[in-house]
């Protein structure tokens, strides 16, 4: 081949890679990886009573798988932001997804609580390189007028994970036992990281920056991000959140098999879909508002997530009245809607704010925040359980998310006209 011919063959390469089918096949791949890394997280939530059994785990042991997958991943999550920073985001995703897979099949040959507690520790550590590097790479491909629809795509990926591995892990483990599901999961994960590997490519702009000049250590970054206040109020939000999310995907499939009778299966899906089935449609539509009301004053999309937190806040307070299942099942649906459709402008205000090579840190940084807090959360939830219920902790998270809207609303009135001119992004 020719030097004239490998040029024009390199260029037509990167023209696809950089395309509109392109953006969007890149945005598909990582849902389908999203649902993976939700599924795997998941997984055991939906079979408690079997660790129970087969374990003889305490309520408080139960609690500590959460906890100690999401400390782990917290932890690891500052760093992982640095080598999406550093290093090519498309290898660190698919690295990350190779890595937990493999973790999976260990999870599935642990034969006491010590051994499986332990493996959450490397799965923690593993997932934690997947988000910020998957984050960043759509908003290398995606501007702003498609922005905040990839992000929701990929958001849904999550939370489709999530209802997959709950609903699957339950049924397959009503008739086969809890380590079946962790086995095929990780097996699939194992086939789609060679996959993804052929189709994930880094952003044109990102593979044409000089390597030293544009790719910044992390105390650097880190200093940078300490000088945008409306990040921090992001990273708060992310806090608060955290707790009151994990807290309801951890115990609410415990939670219908106690109180309503609900076998494994059922107790997973139902505990995952009305959960998520509300994430979804709720990230759906906040992305699609989320780019209109951009498109007016990249201002508004902050306003809209305050206005969105403080709709949800009374929500919650069903659990006070002992709902029956249906309306159980509405209550959480419409609160996980409203609260997602305002967060879905969260992803979109940090690209505003923070230059590419800096955001998986920024993301990384987030993701340490809202693990860290929903890994006590899950842990509190446990010990206190037997005490107060899980009827009184639902509704006590209402106090977060009303939190969470008053800060939000806090960065939009007094530091997000001033970050944004800094970013040099137009109010």
């Amino acid at each position: 081949m020719s030097p004239s011919t490998a040029g024009i063959n390199s260029r037509t390469l990167a023209g696809v890679e950089s395309g509109p089918l392109y953006r969007w096949l890149l945005v598909g791949t990582l849902f389908l990886i999203a649902c993976l890394n939700y599924a795997d997280r998941a997984a055991l939530n939906s079979v408690f009573p079997l660790l129970r059994r087969e374990l003889g785990m305490s309520d408080v042991a139960l609690a500590s798988i959460g906890s100690i997958f999401l400390w782990s991943y917290a932890l690891a999550s500052p760093l992982a932001g640095y080598i999406g920073d550093r290093f090519s985001r498309s290898t660190v995703i698919v690295g990350s997804l190779a890595a937990w897979s493999a973790v999976m099949l260990f999870n599935g040959m642990a034969q006491t609580q010590g051994q499986l507690l332990a493996m959450r520790i490397p799965l923690g550590i593993a997932e934690a390189f997947y988000i910020p590097a998957a984050i960043a790479l759509i908003g290398d491909h995606h501007a702003g007028a498609t922005r905040a629809k990839a992000f929701s795509i990929h958001l849904c990926g999550f939370y489709t994970g999530s209802i997959v591995g709950a609903s699957l892990s339950g049924y397959l483990g009503n008739l086969h036992g809890w380590r079946l599901p962790q086995l095929l999961l990780g097996a699939v994960g194992l086939a789609f990281a060679a996959v993804a590997h052929f189709v994930l490519r880094d952003g044109p702009a990102r593979e044409k920056a000089p390597e030293a000049a544009e790719r910044p250590g992390l105390i650097e970054s880190l200093r940078e991000l300490a000088r945008v206040p409306t990040y921090w109020i992001l990273v708060a939000d992310a806090f608060l959140m955290g707790a009151v999310v994990f807290i309801l995907t951890a115990w609410l499939p415990l939670f219908l098999h106690e109180n309503f009778r609900l076998n494994l299966g059922a107790a997973g899906f139902q505990g995952s879909f009305f959960l998520m089935g509300g994430s979804v449609l709720g990230v759906l539509a906040g992305g699609a508002i989320s780019d209109a009301v951009g498109r007016h004053g990249k201002r508004l999309r902050m306003l809209t997530q305050s206005c969105a937190y403080a709709l949800s806040v009374p929500i919650l307070l069903v659990f006070l009245i002992s709902p029956n299942l249906m309306a159980l099942q509405a209550a959480l649906f419409v609160f996980m809607l409203i609260r997602y459709g305002g967060g879905a402008n969260a992803n979109p205000v940090l690209c505003d704010l923070i230059p590419s090579n800096r955001r998986s840190v920024a993301f990384g940084v987030m993701n340490l925040c809202s693990c860290m807090s929903g890994g006590a959360a899950i842990l509190i939830t446990g010990a206190l359980k037997t005490k107060y219920g899980l009827m009184a902790i639902f509704a006590s998270a209402s106090v977060f998310v009303l939190a969470s809207a008053l800060i939000v609303w806090l960065g939009y009135a007094r530091f997000l006209d001033r970050d944004l001119a800094r970013a040099g992004s137009h109010p």
